[in-house]
């Protein structure tokens, strides 16, 4: 366990085995990429590439992909460093799911074709006055389950209290005894 400046230290001095990193990509790649996996961003403290890719293969691919006049050489050169990336294993995908859900009242319209990638919450939904006035009448018709729908703030600062104490005996039991 190390503190969050001290982990922020070993980062950026390439001082781990092992860590996590989310890495987010444009949808066009474009000199980014010589940050995350370039030879010469291997070797500078600070830099995005964490597993230290010094490939002159990728090296390369890179700049094959900034060197493309269309999307189709694009695509290719793209792909193409993927497959190198992937088969050195230098990490394990992870934090990825297709699909999000999302709670809201169901007083919002949003358009047939959702944008390709985003949720597009705030920009394409918009407040629906149909489905609100069926939806304060569903409350009107039955007030007792809006109010008591949830459990009260006093369970529920109770059960935080449970839970922090839970962590913290689990803490103590961990450590080893003093000696004297």
């Amino acid at each position: 366990m190390v503190d969050p400046a001290q982990y922020q230290q070993r980062l950026k001095n390439f001082d781990f085995d092992v860590t996590t990193q989310r890495y987010v990509m444009r949808n066009t790649p474009g000199v980014e990429l010589r940050s995350y996996f370039g030879s010469t961003a291997a070797k500078m403290d600070g830099s995005l590439n964490l597993a230290g890719i010094a490939d002159p293969a990728v090296d390369a691919l890179t700049e094959r992909v900034l060197a493309a006049k269309s999307r189709d050489e694009l695509e290719t050169a793209a792909r193409a460093l993927d497959r190198v990336l992937r088969a050195a294993h230098y990490w394990v995908p992870h934090w990825y799911k297709a699909s999000h859900h999302t709670a809201h009242w169901d007083k919002f319209s949003r358009p047939e074709t959702k944008p390709r990638f985003d949720r597009g919450i705030l920009d394409t939904w918009w407040y629906d006055e149909g489905k609100a006035a069926k939806l304060v009448q569903k409350v009107a018709a039955n007030p007792e389950a809006a109010e008591g729908s949830g459990p009260s703030p006093l369970l529920i600062i109770a059960g935080l209290i449970g839970l922090a104490l839970a962590g913290y005996i689990l803490v103590r039991l961990r450590r080893p005894a003093k000696k004297q």
